[in-house]
């Protein structure tokens, strides 16, 4: 298992040895993470964060439309799952089954440029990262707050075989290289672990853990579907287990043959129907099994569960039978801790073209996720000219109707 770090530094102020992120942080007046029955819910501990980088077709996977005329509807037909009125893609038979775990947000939009690095930003952050602000990732940001900001804890990332390992807004930002994740490229991996940057003590603490975990067994392995994906969900799970704050996992392969959510339908892209028999099956197993786990040790109760990707997919099939970028309109699923299971938040239109009702976009997704776990919206994070700013949008609220 590679170990992949960043190399970024801070300036101490001269004759204190304070680190510019102390001094920044000492003018920040943050309010604390609450705790115990804040909003009238019990906060979570732990956020996992499903990235499925690519973009999956939201009309292929959460959002079907059997009415639509057939270049709109693809090729799947909606299948019922365990709550009455919701319907799923016939891809996701076994994650049918766990509905009444999770909700759907039918609703998402951002109007930011239809490119993979502007959504994975948006979705993963909260924020546009216009005026060149490097925005942490929701992960970080939340390890980091749940550390009160002076001894934070570490999020973890599982990289996928993406290039390059992670996708824009997975790291710190103006948090600094102490609250970078611990990258972690792993597979069915979990003994061999490499640094290539001096570590933190926070990261050094949780690479302890992972090479001291004994190996996965092959008969969870198979559970999760002997995939790269599988074998990355049931490393966050035992992370998870171990007490790590925020875990994130990408669903990112970029080998040509290899499951793949970007499907324009000309090469080297797949097209829609490869969902069939790639990456939904790859998906169903690994999730059903890990909202099972989860659910059965009794920390899906302590841990928002957030499955995203950075837009979904154009509603008329393209010439070459596949979708394009389109994030005028998708869905994200939110479960665990907290959240309401069971729910659709939100609709399309009849075409799957855009919000119909409740639009919602990525900061509000955001707040959702961190008010789940008991940081409210008006956290506030220290610019580098030491003026406070708000985790997320200032405006953008959680979504009251999915929280406990």
């Amino acid at each position: 298992m590679k170990l992949a770090g960043r190399t970024e530094t801070h300036a101490s102020k001269p004759g204190r040895g304070q680190s510019r992120r102390e001094f920044l942080l000492a003018g920040v007046a943050a309010p604390p993470v609450l705790s115990g029955n804040y909003g009238g819910f019990r906060p979570a501990n732990h956020c996992l964060l499903l990235m499925l980088s690519g973009g999956p077709g939201h009309l292929d996977t959460w959002d079907p439309k059997p009415q639509a005329p057939a270049d709109v509807r693809g090729p799947f037909r909606p299948l019922a799952t365990n709550v009455a009125g919701v319907y799923i893609s016939e891809i996701f038979p076994r994650t049918a089954r766990h509905a009444s775990k999770y909700s759907i947000i039918r609703s998402v939009h951002h109007a930011g440029p239809a490119l993979h690095e502007a959504g994975q930003e948006l979705i993963q952050t909260g924020r546009w990262q216009a005026d060149a602000t490097a925005w942490p990732h929701i992960g970080c940001a939340a390890a980091w707050a749940r550390g009160s900001g002076r001894r934070p804890a570490v999020a973890a990332l599982l990289c996928g075989a993406s290039p390059g390992g992670t996708c824009p807004g997975q790291g710190a930002g103006i948090l600094g290289a102490e609250c970078e994740p611990l990258v972690l490229d792993c597979g069915q991996d979990s003994q061999c672990l490499r640094s290539q940057v001096p570590l933190t003590a926070a990261q050094s603490s949780l690479a302890r853990c992972v090479v001291s975990m004994s190996p996965p067994r092959e008969s969870e392995l198979r559970r999760y579907g002997a995939s790269r994906f599988g074998a990355d969900c049931l490393l966050a799970r035992r992370l998870l287990e171990s007490g790590a704050t925020s875990v994130t996992v990408n669903m990112a392969e970029a080998v040509p043959g290899s499951p793949a959510w970007d499907a324009h339908g000309r090469e080297p892209f797949p097209s829609p129907e490869s969902y069939r028999r790639s990456a939904g099956p790859v998906f169903d197993t690994a999730f059903s099994t890990l909202l099972e786990d989860l659910s059965a040790s009794g920390l899906l109760g302590e841990t928002v569960v957030a499955v995203l990707s950075e837009f979904g997919r154009s509603p008329r099939l393209n010439k070459p039978g596949g979708r394009d970028h389109w994030p005028e309109c998708w869905s994200v699923l939110l479960a665990g801790g907290p959240i309401h299971g069971g729910r659709i938040l939100g609709a399309s239109d009849d075409l799957g073209a855009y919000p119909a009702d409740r639009p919602v976009t990525p900061a509000e997704v955001a707040a959702t996720i961190y008010s789940a776990m008991g940081i409210p919206p008006g956290f506030r994070l220290p610019l580098v000219d030491g003026s406070p700013s708000e985790l997320v949008e200032p405006g953008a609220l959680p979504i009251a109707e999915l929280l406990a």
